[in-house]
């Protein structure tokens, strides 16, 4: 019986990484480009000045905003008074805990705010917070 290896001749295996990486490089550029990084509504919204400290957001709050024309959008979604109880009774059923963050751009009215407010209230939520940005002095 023969055991010996015959080596002459033959290359070591080797193994071909380069594809692995292609894939490996594929998957992380697809995930860079489907993550989304916008915390926050699209909508142009001047906040007023405030020296309060920051809130720290966290996945579960909704966000309200109330434009310059008192319109009231929850996401990309206009809301009237009675859709945005609904809604925002929906959300507090799943999210009990969650804090609702009212974004009113400075020129909103009183009034507009105050319909969240009111919605909010009637919806059950305990926890709300009106954004604002840091004060510059």
């Amino acid at each position: 019986m023969n055991f010996s290896r015959k080596t002459r001749g033959k290359e070591p295996p080797v193994v071909n990484l380069t594809s692995l990486i292609d894939v490996v490089l594929l998957l992380l550029i697809f995930f860079m480009i489907s993550t989304t990084f916008v915390m926050s509504p699209g909508l142009k919204v001047d906040l007023p000045e405030s020296s309060a400290e920051d809130i720290v957001q966290e996945e579960k709050d909704i966000i309200v905003v109330v434009t310059v024309d008192d319109e009231i959008f929850i996401g990309e979604d206009r809301m009237n008074a009675d859709s945005l109880t609904e809604r925002l009774k929906e959300f507090k059923d799943e999210y009990p805990d969650s804090n609702l963050i009212i974004q009113a751009d400075e020129g909103a009215s009183h009034g507009a705010v105050v319909v969240v407010m009111d919605s909010a209230k009637r919806t059950g939520f305990s926890k709300l917070s009106i954004a604002t940005v840091k004060n510059s002095n």
